[in-house]
């Protein structure tokens, strides 16, 4: 399980993330379409815990990552 509940991260004092809120299940296939640019990339490494969220939760399978 996927739990993203207003998130907000930036690159220094760059906003790239605002108040992101996803939810993915156990069995589900989701897909971030977008254009360059608009944060597709920076959402995934949030997630991996290589870009800290400077607000909100990031949850993956129960472990806080944020």
């Amino acid at each position: 399980m996927l739990e993203l509940r207003d998130v907000d991260t930036s690159y220094g004092a760059v906003p790239m993330l605002r108040g992101v809120a996803m939810s993915v299940r156990p069995g589900e296939l989701v897909c971030l379409l977008g254009p360059n640019g608009a944060g597709k990339t920076t959402t995934f490494m949030t997630v991996c815990g290589v870009v800290r969220a400077q607000r909100g939760k990031v949850e993956v399978m129960g472990r806080d990552m944020a």
